[in-house]
């Protein structure tokens, strides 16, 4: 749709902040692939980043619409309050605002072109707008990343070399070769003659043709399931890689 005369993307618009990096794995290289400026919203996490909500026995407490019954949507687990501990500890360090701290991460990080800020008096805008007037030094950059580092979510972490692994063999033991994790002992079951996989960081073996069907079944795949989680791409023809179908 980009390449249609008229209709070219100009900017993402999407949450980011230190608790929600949900966007660093696909949406911040796509906008530096296609050179686009990302409008981070929600720098501040809703306010969980601002430092007046404290943890509570069932949940958090605070002046606030979080510390409200239903005021938050995301949950907020031991993660979230890690990052909290150490935004506080480096906001502390740097003369600053929790808030300033936050605001100042985001604003800095790769593609990002500005943050959205939503404050509610005038001396909130003041304090948010003096967000760029500091640099985080390296140091304590280092340790909000480590705190906040994302985590693959579902989809992504479906496709590492450890899922697929348990899905071609499912309670084996792995061992790690040359960058990449296969179930031990495996080449050893495969039926002499049958398919071999195309070089792959995922360490599938299973054929297309339906007269291999027995050899997908002992590697706990069906060829279904393989095709939608693969795709056909990821099928080696007969012949390739050195492998032949009987």
């Amino acid at each position: 749709m980009s390449r249609r005369p008229g209709t070219p993307l100009i900017s993402l618009q999407l949450p980011y902040s230190l608790i929600a990096r949900g966007v660093e794995p696909e949406f911040v290289p796509m906008a530096q692939s296609l050179g686009l400026g990302l409008t981070a919203w929600s720098p501040i996490g809703g306010g969980l980043l601002t430092g007046k909500y404290r943890r509570t026995g069932d949940g958090l407490a605070g002046d606030g619409r979080l510390g409200a019954p239903g005021g938050h949507q995301r949950p907020i687990g031991e993660r979230e309050w890690r990052v909290i501990e150490v935004l506080e500890g480096v906001a502390a360090e740097l003369g600053r605002s929790m808030a300033q701290v936050a605001i100042n991460w985001v604003a800095t990080r790769p593609s990002v072109g500005s943050a959205i800020i939503g404050a509610s008096s005038p001396e909130q805008l003041a304090s948010n707008m003096a967000a760029l007037d500091f640099e985080i030094p390296s140091d304590a950059r280092r340790r909000l990343d480590e705190a906040s580092a994302v985590r693959l979510a579902g989809g992504y972490s479906m496709f590492t070399p450890e899922y697929q692994s348990w899905i071609v063999n499912p309670g084996s033991r792995h061992r790690r070769q040359a960058g990449r994790v296969r179930p031990a002992g495996l080449e050893r079951r495969r039926p002499a003659g049958h398919l071999t996989p195309s070089p792959s960081p995922l360490p599938l073996v299973a054929c297309r043709r339906r007269r291999c069907r027995c050899h997908c079944r002992r590697l706990g795949l069906g060829l279904g399931l393989g095709s939608l989680l693969l795709g056909p791409a990821m099928w080696a023809r007969p012949g390739s890689a050195g492998g032949r179908c009987p």
